[in-house]
């Protein structure tokens, strides 16, 4: 599947989630819909941060090492060492993603779930539909692995 491919099938559990929803009690409000659709596509690409020309390693990569860049300064200024082991993790992971294999760790479950899981605490909504995306992505690839 290509991009567009993996956002469609993503969005189509996205709406049949909601439909499931709203058939047990209730639409969320509006902006948890919103910001939904928007985890949906997110992690209907996740997986493909390992290829070098897809388009969320394209988005993600340069904007981690504009991220970094800025934590850096702000460590620079501020001293704090929470800044300076962000900027570790953003580094470590722009690197990183340059020695991945296609189709490797990122398409796996368990980096879904890895990558999942602080949404859960935010709201458990966006952890279930950043969930259903990431896996929407493993059954169209028929990667579905653990």
């Amino acid at each position: 599947m290509n991009w567009k491919q993996h956002i469609a099938f993503a969005l189509f559990f996205y709406v049949v989630s909601l439909a499931t929803l709203y058939a047990l009690g209730g639409l969320p409000a509006y902006g948890t819909i919103a910001l939904g659709a928007l985890i949906t596509v997110f992690y209907a690409l996740l997986p493909d941060i390992d290829a070098d020309k897809s388009k969320i390693h394209r988005l993600l990569v340069p904007a981690a090492l504009v991220l970094a860049i800025a934590l850096a300064a702000m460590y620079a200024a501020l001293g704090e060492p929470v800044y300076l082991v962000l900027f570790i993790a953003l580094v470590c992971g722009a690197v990183a993603s340059k020695f991945l294999r296609h189709r490797g760790f990122t398409h796996r479950l368990r980096f879904g779930l890895l990558f999942a899981f602080p949404l859960f605490f935010i709201n458990p909504l966006y952890f279930a539909f950043a969930l259903f995306a990431f896996t929407s992505h493993l059954v169209g690839d028929m990667q579905l692995q653990f």
